[in-house]
């Protein structure tokens, strides 16, 4: 079973990393390449969680899963990469 009940911190989590996102991405006017830099977050997010989960290194109750954490893999992988690109174009 699916369920879409998080604590109120994990929304707190998400609108920070989707602001930061947005923020930079406006400063950059382009997002371009931050949705593959992030798909590559989330992939690598989605994989140490398997991982991590299979070693017994930390399990989830039954219909528990944070699928909100691998969004905000994402996002966060994708603010850092306009982050980085701001702060990179300032360099020159």
């Amino acid at each position: 079973m699916f369920i879409m009940d998080f604590p109120s911190g994990w929304y707190v989590l998400f609108f920070f990393a989707l602001g930061l996102f947005v923020v930079f991405s406006h400063i950059r006017k382009s997002a371009k390449g931050a949705a593959r830099f992030g798909a590559i977050g989330l992939a690598i997010g989605v994989v140490s969680e398997a991982i991590g989960v299979s070693l017994g290194l930390w399990s989830y109750y039954p219909a528990n899963w944070p699928v909100i954490l691998w969004l905000l893999y994402f996002l966060y992988t994708a603010a850092f990469y306009q982050i980085f690109w701001v702060l990179n174009r300032e360099k020159k």
